[in-house]
């Protein structure tokens, strides 16, 4: 009875120590190699979702506090975005690169939503007003672009009477990276007589130290150039 007791405790505690799954935010999703997807909670996550991998299979970890604070249509077009990264590939291959990745899974999401009749035009307008308010980072473009791009996604019906293109300029900024520098000190390595005292071998010693250098890279970044 002893050891019956201590193993429904032990499994108790399992259960209490692994990490919440809730498959209330919206749940469906499959990976490219047809794994289902779990959704993981995290009010601390600093956006509202991102895909990834915990314990080995793939997984959409959220913010439930960001999540409630939008919209019904933009919170299920931002599910099944991360929910795109997972279905192309992106994640378990590791190989994609940041602005198209994210680029190819706004348009996954937009096509898969409006296809399957989940989604009309008019709410993908919608999402597309919530998403130009970003103000984007180094893996997504700026919110206007992006809601730009998110519309042209299902077709040509958004199109206005300007012709814009979204292009990859490089542009120069300095960074910082850590380098050895050598440098002078005072001499370290005195010679010493029993009579006339000690003094310095020589003026100075060379060192050498890790700095912070500044130093020039060239980075690419996104631009909307309309005709």
């Amino acid at each position: 009875m002893r050891t019956v007791l201590l193993l429904v405790i032990c499994f108790v505690a399992q259960i209490a120590s692994t990490p919440r799954i809730l498959a209330q935010w919206w749940g469906g999703c499959r990976d490219a190699l047809g794994t289902p997807v779990l959704e993981y909670a995290n009010p601390s996550l600093p956006d509202i979702a991102m895909a990834t991998i915990v314990n080995g299979g793939p997984a959409i970890i959220y913010n439930p506090n960001v999540t409630l604070s939008v919209g019904s249509r933009t919170r299920r077009f931002f599910y099944f975005h991360e929910c795109g990264h997972h279905a192309l590939g992106q994640i378990v291959s590791r190989a994609s690169i940041p602005f198209q990745a994210e680029q190819e899974a706004d348009c996954w999401a937009a096509q898969t939503l409006v296809e399957s009749g989940g989604f009309t035009a008019a709410d993908l307008e919608l999402v597309a007003r919530d998403v130009s308010t970003s103000p984007g980072d180094w893996s997504h473009l700026p919110g206007p672009q992006r809601a730009l791009n998110l519309l042209r996604c299902i077709g040509d019906d958004f199109e206005s009477s300007e012709t814009c293109r979204t292009v990859t300029v490089y542009e120069e900024r300095t960074d910082w990276r850590i380098e050895p520098v050598v440098e002078q000190m005072p001499c370290q390595h005195p010679i010493c007589y029993l009579y006339s005292g000690c003094w310095p071998a020589h003026a100075f010693d060379l060192i050498t130290v890790q700095r912070q250098v500044p130093v020039t890279i060239t980075v690419p970044v996104s631009r909307t150039v309309c005709d």
